[in-house]
């Protein structure tokens, strides 16, 4: 297969799967004119096919009684809440290639995301440049999307700084100045595409687990939050911050402190992680309206926003796809508090990697949390939509309307 014109991408878990559905077949009927780097592609999706594109009478009920969604108008600007999803391709137990990762963002670019996230462990970033980042950014920014750049110093409890620096203090000059590169490091890359730079995965998790380094951590959000907001190569609307699990507002004894640290809050929403229950996600308006309160005048970015299907971590179809509606409509009522939500998963991540994500959380490789992380998906792992996408692509339409 030839090399796509574009520049391959990045995919933050290091998910390197194939894909064999053809976008096509998925998305019906989507037309993809240019992909040469120098402008933005031009996505058409002929409104006669709407039903097949999202789900048809799945659809159809999301313009009801969940969250009030209206499909009216066919492009009412850029949305004030800006939507993301993040381009896990299909996998068929084998290696993508780029054109199958191509597939995966352009399946995000038809569904109306108008963002991107990426994820970068602290302890893979290079010294320097990046020049896979940098590709990676310089693709969104060719096709007209901003970008989140989360840095994954920690995600919940697996400890992500470099080899170099871990065991020092997270205010130590050493950590500091390790931080300081890496934001050089991001912003070469980036520059002014990128639009929020959070720093951690589920922050609070982690500080529950060590308690006695939740002050030196709260300084180095302090200190890294006011590095990028005045580094030279930042976006005039450029916004950083901390990132946390929703449970921090009420469970994190630092939070306010955290919440002041940057001019953006960030927040997983992730029901039933930890706990698997089959209702995890019948709390969602008041979890959501919790948040907004919580965090005052900051504005709110969800991250990773996500609900499983698999029945060992408490999820079914039915639910994600009611969690996705329910989640929209909740975030629209609120939209003054937040500026960004991301889908977290397109597609099932493979079993392997799953796994590993456990492992380094201190769970099995094949118990509940794994099976949590590899059913996140609105696409299952041979690319085939689960009833949910209807509700994202109702969603991401809605929160696009003025």
């Amino acid at each position: 297969m030839a090399e796509p014109r574009c520049p391959p991408r990045v995919y933050d878990r290091g998910v390197r799967t194939r894909r064999s559905t053809s976008l096509a077949a998925i998305l019906g009927a989507l037309v993809i004119a240019g992909c040469e780097g120098t402008g933005p592609l031009q996505i058409y999706v002929p409104p006669d096919d709407a039903g097949a594109s999202t789900g048809g009478a799945g659809a159809s009920s999301m313009s009801g009684g969940s969250g009030g969604f209206s499909m009216g108008g066919s492009d009412a600007g850029i949305s004030p809440v800006l939507v993301a999803i993040t381009p896990t391709p299909a996998t068929n137990g084998a290696e993508p290639t780029a054109a199958d990762d191509l597939e995966a963002d352009l399946a995000t670019f038809g569904a109306g995301a108008r963002a991107a996230i990426v994820i970068v462990p602290w302890s893979a970033l290079p010294s320097g440049e990046d020049p896979g980042l940098a590709k990676r950014i310089a693709f969104y920014e060719a096709n007209e999307k901003r970008v989140l750049v989360n840095l994954a110093i920690v995600d919940r409890l697996a400890d992500q700084r470099p080899a170099a620096i871990k065991g020092t203090a997270w205010n130590s000059a050493a950590s500091l100045d390790a931080a300081h590169q890496a934001i050089d490091t991001i912003f070469e890359a980036g520059g002014p595409t990128i639009r929020f730079l959070t720093f951690a995965r589920d922050a609070d998790v982690y500080l529950a687990a060590h308690p006695a380094e939740r002050s030196a951590f709260v300084s180095f959000i302090k200190d890294a939050c006011a590095y990028a907001k005045g580094h030279s190569s930042a976006a005039v609307d450029f916004a950083a911050g901390g990132a946390l699990s929703s449970a921090a507002p009420k469970s994190e004894p630092s939070f306010a402190d955290l919440l002041d640290a940057g001019d953006v809050i960030a927040f997983s929403h992730l029901p039933g992680l930890g706990t698997y229950e089959t209702d995890a996600t019948s709390n969602v308006v008041t979890e959501i309206g919790s948040l907004a309160d919580a965090a005052g005048s900051k504005p709110i970015v969800l991250q990773a926003a996500g609900a499983p299907t698999d029945g060992l971590a408490g999820g079914s179809e039915a639910a994600q796809q009611t969690y996705f509606s329910t989640l929209f409509g909740a975030v629209g009522a609120r939209r003054p508090s937040f500026a960004l939500l991301d889908v977290t998963e397109l597609s099932d991540a493979p079993p392997a990697t799953c796994a590993a994500w456990a492992v380094s959380q201190g769970e099995p490789a094949d118990g509940a949390m794994a099976a949590y992380a590899c059913s996140l998906g609105v696409w299952s792992s041979d690319g085939a939509p689960k009833p949910a996408w209807s509700a994202v692509i109702a969603g991401a339409a809605a929160l696009s309307s003025p």
